[in-house]
């Protein structure tokens, strides 16, 4: 089982699950494919490095939070997949928007959501997702919020595709645990004054924003999933 930061418990299943139980109140699904690294023996893959996670995620992400940025009725209907906790509605439409995402793990708790990835060890599983912190409210997830995180956090997920050279240098200061170096590389990128902190998580970074129309925090994260 790893935990992510916020609360929200990944369960992985020998053989088959994908799943996200967040806060108490995620939903579980079984689907029949396998764990990463519990598939057919195979050759031995290189361990990948932070830096080639991320443009991966940029990669495979950025048509997602895209999509979000710029269609309203998109957001309206993902936010109401989130609210309610219906994992088949997200999956189906992160794929929409991003049809070439590949394997992933999606999870939710009614207060927001996450995308896992999997990756070559030491990484294993690397996940992005905006949430509300857990204990502040139940089944709340407003459009208007989540697409001002994503027309902010959009043009990170670009550079992390098309820039190795910056991506490189974030990926440094994450690994040298440099919260300083850090928090400016992002805000280099991440423009919108809504952006009140920039903190190093497991292994990535948490970006919370405070927007004057709510009341919440909305946190996006980007991390390696944790095993005890």
């Amino acid at each position: 089982m790893g935990k992510t930061p916020g609360g929200i418990y990944w369960v992985n299943r020998g053989a088959a699950d994908s799943v996200a139980i967040i806060a108490g109140v995620g939903e579980t699904r079984k689907k029949k494919r396998p764990f990463p690294h519990k598939q057919k023996k195979r050759s031995p893959a290189k361990a990948v490095t932070l830096a080639y996670v991320l443009r991966q995620t940029g990669r495979r992400m950025e048509p997602f939070y895209k999509r979000a940025a710029t269609n309203e009725p998109y957001v309206r209907r993902f936010c109401e997949a989130v609210r309610e906790t219906d994992l088949d509605k997200i999956e189906q439409m992160i794929k929409e928007a991003s049809p070439k995402i590949g394997e992933n793990f999606p999870g939710t708790n009614g207060i927001g959501y996450f995308v896992g990835m999997p990756f070559a060890k030491p990484i294993e599983v690397y996940s992005n997702g905006t949430t509300i912190p857990p204990g502040t409210v139940q089944f709340t997830f407003e459009p208007e919020a989540f697409q001002r995180v994503a027309q902010a956090v959009l043009p990170l997920y670009n550079r992390f595709a098309i820039a190795p050279v910056y991506t490189g240098r974030l990926a440094r200061a994450i690994e040298e645990k440099d919260p300083e170096e850090t928090a400016r590389l992002v805000r280099t990128v991440v423009k919108d004054p809504a952006l009140r902190s920039v903190t190093l998580e497991s292994y990535g970074v948490a970006l919370s924003f405070r927007f004057s129309f709510t009341q919440y925090t909305y946190r996006h994260l980007l991390m390696r999933e944790s095993h005890p």
